[in-house]
């Protein structure tokens, strides 16, 4: 800080304008502005308010990359990426805003400025067209906006289902090409008759799949479908289907056992040529058991007695001269029923045999059980249970004597079929042998025994159980199976499912204040066979057993802990969890929660910089230290010379070097001193200022105006005048007069004679005729009045004697009329960076007359 006044300007500024260059970044200065012009320099004008040399701060640009992420009848997700110019100041958020289809007014949605580079614009109305336009914000305000390229459409969009009628109207769609932000997408299906209004639920719940078999319709009937998407968002509008006809054909029964059957309806002109294939090379022809038959308008593949070899997919090919056309299937085989245990409530040692097969037919057929050539009967043992297109038989409390070739007959007015179905009862195994261990080790046994005696019908299954297993019986698991022929062995890895281990350590805290502090930890090493679902905090006193919860389903591994007690001595703890429980902890370290700074040094002593009769602009120099801590405020106290107390001066936070004081007393004297604050508190006082009294600062006052003559004689002239504008800021005390004065020496030759007077005479330089201002002048000088400020004059002298007029004498140069200028007006600061600042200024309200 100096109190030496440095010029700026090498040359001549013409402009009330002026940009400083050569400003130090974080320092302050005051300015004041000169007049000159031909007369001289004036007296300065007031000084400037004291500015600090900084970085200009403007908005931000706008942001890059706007698009739409996803949208749907309600919300739209919006994402963009950080403008390219930030303004010179660091971006605080973004604001969006949005204008519905026909108006014109842009609202903004968001309260508060967004940090995230994404929002979510929710409360959209379905139908709406909407516009989307994004800001940034600094410091300095709002920036410029980024507009959506496209308009959006508030809908959900579905794709009308494609319908199949077969034997039963079967219903299949594809999904939507929009799915609402959710992937929890279900249907409902509903029907309705031609001739009714309701329309009918074809299911309970919601089904996930994208088809659906639609019965319980009337054949010959007209029908009408539709399917309505829905997620947690909601239920989308209904497609509705063409009107469709339930017609089927009456056909001679057939009992299916374990057969496939595919037809497949073909178009062509001319009628194409029909190939099958079994997965990718496999072409297929008839061999009795595979069948392939095909008309002009469908072809049938037929698998009797399926295998489960016979899984695949299958590839129909259709050719004529016009193209070809391929489309496939994938069959799945499903081996017989086995025995099943039931009812639940009974003993385990009873079972129930179940013989089931697929019936197909029109009408539908009836159905008989026979073995052996001796029909069943429904009863108590034995019950019998027909749908239009399958036939069970149930033999409670089956034995193997049960097992054997079952006969079902089928038959309706076109016709009897009959087929055989071999039954195989099975039972639970007998004990085993023996065990015997050996080879046993720290840290294996190996066990033998020998296979039952009975085999209950089924292969013997082996099965090592391990009770109460933690997770280091987990590893490698060898089975060994012999036989006279030699052995086998199969290796099994065993995963044992626990809760977690302990979090990754250490347990880190850091940016420890008085209040809170910062606690970092890794991942287990051993998740306990399942996935980390969240984390627990734990806290407590050193000086305590007890543990506190500081927070759970925490989903990141770091985390802040507030409120802390400054001083105190805490432990910490974090324990994983997943779908089996609580893990282990990690503890951290003792620690004690304080700051790590301290309130700052004193500033240094204020200077006072400019005076008035109620005010004064202070300035002092930053603390020595911080204390650790950025200074966050200034605090000015005044105190008055007739009192003892001080006084603060500023309500509001002050972060530079100067504050201008207001509402002093004028004539009072004052002292005032500065406090520094930072996180950890206020500093110690500033040495206080010497006492400034509060008075105006006096200028000169500014010329009088329009002088004129009011009455001459031969010794006096009566001038008179105007105030002067500027008074300088105290009252006109008084006037001094002064003249223009010419002098002049007596010629050197008088030509023989006295000389009796001189002629005095003038002319301004823009005419050549001079004017007499005196002819009868008795002295060797004369005060010449009435002439115009600012204009140029040339002045001439002659001597005159008894014999007449002499030569003139003329003064060389013009002589301009003219004074010094009034001090310039009003100083403003304009672009201030952190090594210029540009100053403007009013010009003098009088200018001298130059």
């Amino acid at each position: 800080m100096t109190g030496k006044w440095i010029r700026v300007n090498k040359t001549p500024v013409l402009d009330v304008r002026y940009r400083v260059s050569g400003l130090f970044e974080g320092n302050s200065y005051e300015f004041r502005i000169f007049a000159e012009n031909i007369a001289g320099i004036s007296e300065p004008s007031y000084p400037s308010d004291p500015i600090r040399a900084t970085r200009p701060v403007t908005p931000p640009g706008p942001p890059s990359n706007l698009k739409l992420k996803d949208w749907s009848k309600s919300y739209a997700d919006l994402v963009w990426t950080k403008p390219s110019r930030d303004g010179g100041s660091p971006v605080l958020g973004y604001v969006v805003e949005c204008q519905k289809s026909g108006s014109a007014k842009w609202d903004r949605i968001n309260k508060d400025l967004i940090k995230p580079c994404a929002f979510r614009v929710p409360g959209l109305i379905e139908g709406t067209e909407y516009r989307f336009r994004i800001r940034a914000s600094n410091k300095a305000g709002d920036g410029e906006p980024r507009e959506l390229a496209e308009a959006v459409l508030a809908k959900d969009i579905l794709v009308p289902p494609e319908v199949t009628v077969d034997t039963f109207v079967f219903l299949k769609w594809k999904k939507p090409d929009y799915d609402g932000g959710s992937r929890n997408l279900a249907y409902h299906v509903e029907k309705k008759p031609k001739e009714a209004e309701e329309w009918e639920r074809l299911h309970k719940g919601a089904i996930k799949e994208t088809y659906f078999m639609a019965d319980r319709c009337i054949e010959n009937q007209i029908y009408q479908f539709r399917v309505q998407t829905k997620n947690e968002g909601g239920e989308s509008n209904w497609v509705t289907t063409a009107e469709v006809l339930v017609k089927e054909e009456l056909v001679v029964p057939e009992i299916k056992v374990n057969n496939v059957r595919l037809k497949i309806p073909i178009i062509g002109k001319p009628a194409p040529t029909v190939s099958w294939k079994k997965g990718d090379d496999e072409n297929l022809t008839d061999t009795g058991r595979v069948c392939v038959e095909s008309t002009a308008v469908n072809t049938t593949l037929l698998i009797r007695d399926c295998q489960r070899s016979d899984a695949s997919k299958y590839t129909i090919t259709l050719r004529n001269s016009a193209g070809s056309k391929e489309s496939s299937i994938f069959v799945r085989v499903v081996g017989k029923p086995g025995i099943c245990t039931g009812p639940i409530n009974a003993p385990s040692e009873q079972t129930d045999t179940l013989v089931c097969t697929d019936e197909y037919g029109k009408p539908t057929p009836t159905s008989a059980w026979s073995k052996g050539g001796k029909y069943f009967k429904p009863s108590d043992i034995c019950q019998i249970e027909t749908t239009p297109t399958s036939s069970t038989l149930s033999i409670k409390y089956a034995t193997r004597k049960d097992a054997g070739e079952y006969t079902i007959t089928a038959s309706n007015p076109f016709g009897v079929k009959e087929e055989n179905v071999k039954v195989k009862v099975l039972d639970v195994p007998g004990p085993p042998g023996p065990i015997e261990a050996s080879g046993i080790s720290s840290e294996k046994v190996t066990l033998t025994w020998t296979p039952p005696h009975e085999d209950g019908g089924s292969a013997i299954n082996t099965t090592l159980v391990n009770k109460d297993s933690i997770r280091k019986d987990g590893g490698e698991f060898v089975l060994t199976a012999t036989n006279v022929g030699g052995f086998a062995k199969h290796v099994f890895n065993v995963k044992v499912l626990d809760r977690p281990g302990p979090p990754g350590g250490p347990l880190k805290v850091s940016d420890i204040t008085a209040e809170k502090c910062v606690l970092t930890w890794a991942p287990p090493a051993d998740d306990g066979g399942a996935n980390i679902e969240y984390y627990v905090v734990e806290k407590r006193e050193s000086s305590r057993l007890a543990w506190t919860n500081v927070v759970t389903n925490l989903q990141v591994t770091q985390y802040q802990v507030t409120k802390l007690l400054k001083g105190n001595e805490y432990i910490f703890r974090v324990m994983a969890v997943n779908k089996y429980g609580v893990g282990d902890p990690l503890e951290s370290d003792p620690t004690v929660s304080d700051n790590p700074y301290v309130p700052p040094d004193p500033p240094q002593t204020p200077e006072i910089t400019a005076i008035t009769k109620d005010s004064m602009v202070i300035c002092w120099g930053a603390p020595v230290h911080d204390g650790g801590s950025e200074i966050t405020n200034y605090g000015i106290e005044r105190r008055d010379r007739i009192s003892l107390r001080w006084v603060k001066c500023n309500k509001k936070k002050v972060t530079d070097l100067h504050f201008k004081v207001t509402g002093l007393v004028p004539g009072h004297e004052y002292e005032f001193r500065v406090v520094a604050e930072n996180a950890a508190g206020v500093s110690a006082p500033s040495p206080s200022s010497p006492f400034t009294k509060a008075i105006d600062t006096l200028f000169k006052p500014g010329p009088p105006g329009n002088p004129r003559i009011l009455d001459t004689t031969s010794s006096s002239i009566t001038l008179a005048w105007n105030k002067p504008v500027y008074d300088g800021g105290s009252e006109i005390t008084g006037y001094i007069v002064e003249t223009f004065s010419l002098e002049w020496d007596p010629p050197l030759n008088d030509g023989g004679t006295k000389i009796k007077n001189y002629v005095v005479e003038k002319r301004e330089a823009t005419r050549k005729a001079y004017a007499t201002v005196n002819a009868i002048c008795h002295k060797t000088e004369w005060t010449v009045d009435q002439l115009q400020e600012g204009c140029n004059y040339y002045f001439r002298v002659l001597a005159e004697n008894e014999y007449g007029i002499g030569l003139p004498i003329e003064t060389g140069e013009s002589v301009k009329v003219s004074e010094k200028p009034l001090p310039p007006g009003k100083i403003t600061l304009q672009d201030v960076t952190k090594t210029s600042v540009t100053l403007t200024w009013e010009k003098p309200e009088h200018d001298g007359g130059s």
